[in-house]
């Protein structure tokens, strides 16, 4: 009897051993990226650049981070829009640099070979291509874009132009007063729930989105 309870003793001790080493073993990364996941191509010398990395000092006023999955058919009405756009903001103000950085996440379609056309049409100063080896959703994509962007401010936008690019004043005007009140830090979120045609179709968005937490 002594024996069985000695055994449950040290079972139990190992099992709480087990629970701390577990506790104390440093998180690993959420993300791993290859090699090549660090540079960009210039279509036109067919030169490869490292990008830069987010803790540089900033280089251009804004950039536009675009997630693209199996967007070669959508991704072309989206880039139209946004670089006229930003063109348009330039011509204005010479101190409004851009860039946009197109995050292939994947794609086996020809998303890399639509968004390379832009990238030789406006150049790699104005648009890069990062094309990620493997797919890492959406977060993974606009995670890794953010990471190699210039720019002073950060906008992620999706491949299909779900948001009009021209609601970005807008937005940057409630990032421009939250600054002002947070030691020069903040963090704009849209939301396109006033967009919902019918009450009852955003119910059905909201409790979808409530099943998937």
């Amino acid at each position: 009897m002594e024996s069985t309870y000695l055994s449950i003793l040290i079972a139990l001790v190992l099992g709480v051993i087990g629970v701390v080493i577990i506790l104390l073993k440093p998180a690993k990364p959420t993300q791993r990226w290859f090699s090549n996941e660090n540079y960009y191509k210039d279509p036109a010398s067919n030169k490869t650049t490292k990008f830069p990395s987010l803790a540089n000092p900033h280089s251009v006023h804004l950039s536009v981070i675009v997630p693209a999955y199996f967007e070669e058919s959508r991704i072309s009405k989206m880039l139209d829009e946004t670089i006229t756009f930003l063109e348009a903001k330039t011509k204005q103000n010479k101190q409004y640099t851009w860039e946009i950085i197109i995050v292939d996440d994947g794609s086996t379609d020809r998303t890399s070979s639509v968004s390379l056309e832009y990238v030789k049409k406006h150049g790699t100063d104005r648009i890069r291509l990062l094309s990620l080896s493997l797919n890492r959703g959406k977060g993974g994509a606009v995670q890794r874009g953010m990471l190699c962007a210039r720019g002073k401010y950060l906008l992620f936008a999706d491949a299909d132009g779900a948001t009009d690019i021209n609601d970005l004043d807008r937005l940057m005007d409630e990032v421009s007063s939250l600054e002002k009140t947070s030691n020069g830090k903040a963090i704009g979120i849209g939301s396109r729930a006033h967009m919902a045609s019918s009450r009852r179709r955003l119910e059905l968005r909201q409790g979808y989105g409530e099943l998937c937490q």
